[in-house]
């Protein structure tokens, strides 16, 4: 456990560095002190996710997120018992730098909480109660530590959450049926004639083909909102959400070409595709007309 707040940050730097494929990047795009306050808001996100998909039962991890709460509540006191101190004592310190309203964490930690009993879920209103927790409220967080004024832009973050957490839906679904969890909604599936048994044996028929073509353009139409509102994102922050945003409408459009290989492999960028994404951007950011 580090001692000092230097440490502390390097510690979450490390975990993002390890784990964080497909953002980290987009966060060295960030100057220093925004950077360093994704990292710990990264590395808070990890610890709670880490607590739902890790072995151990129900009432163990939900005993472990409760602990993360009760810490939340006093993070300002530096009360850290039972979790992680390295991660909550970058987190205050991003928390008072940037002014974050402690209750987003409080969400984020309800968000993961609901995949501890999570089945299958019932309708797409109740898929984006889950995404808001888990994804949108992450958002709000980084618009403040992006230091983008509240409003609009706010809106502008929740649609992108909500299109990048259901690109990872899509991504993952074989994954995640296999551990018993099914988050492309029943009504869905019922709506296109596609059924668990069909999703757990993975069989690519007709019926599947229509449903991730209804699924992929609704996601499609988030991220068509997202981008709206980059413009409120301060220049020397912009690059990080921009870049967030082309890699998962990349992997979407992926998808999009051959729905059927989510049973294969898990499909996601190379080093090298992102360092492309990120060529092209930064083009279109500074060789445009003024």
């Amino acid at each position: 456990m580090g001692t000092t707040l230097e440490e502390s940050y390097e510690y979450c730097k490390n975990v993002a560095r390890a784990q964080a494929k497909n953002f980290y990047l987009a966060f060295l795009t960030l100057p220093k002190k925004q950077r360093y306050g994704i990292f710990s808001l990264y590395a808070f996100c990890r610890m709670c996710d880490d607590i739902a998909d890790t072995e151990g039962s129900i009432d163990e991890k939900r005993a472990r997120l409760k602990k993360i709460e009760l810490s939340l509540k006093g993070m300002e006191e530096g009360y850290m018992d039972g979790v992680d101190g390295n991660v909550l004592t970058a987190l205050a310190d991003t928390t008072n730098n940037f002014s974050i309203p402690l209750e987003y964490y409080g969400e984020i930690v309800e968000g993961v909480s609901r995949d501890l009993d999570l089945k299958v879920v019932s309708t797409f209103d109740d898929l984006k109660i889950y995404c808001y927790g888990v994804a949108s409220v992450i958002g709000l967080i980084c618009l403040r530590i992006f230091g983008a004024p509240t409003g609009l832009a706010e809106c502008g973050a929740i649609q992108m959450g909500y299109a990048m957490q259901l690109t990872n839906i899509l991504r993952d679904v074989d994954e995640d049926q296999r551990i018993g969890r099914v988050y492309i909604p029943l009504e869905d599936l019922t709506r296109f004639d596609y059924s668990l048994d069909d999703l757990r044996n993975r069989r690519v028929n007709d019926s599947f083909l229509r449903l991730m073509s209804f699924e992929i353009s609704r996601t499609k139409e988030y991220f068509e909102r997202s981008k709206q509102n980059f413009h409120l994102i301060p220049p020397t922050s912009r690059m990080c959400p921009q870049l967030l945003h082309s890699a998962y409408l990349t992997i979407l459009k992926r998808i999009e070409k051959d729905p059927g290989q989510v049973f294969c492999r898990r499909i996601g960028l190379t080093r090298n595709q992102k360092l492309a994404l990120a060529l092209r951007l930064c083009a279109h950011v500074f060789l445009r007309p003024k």
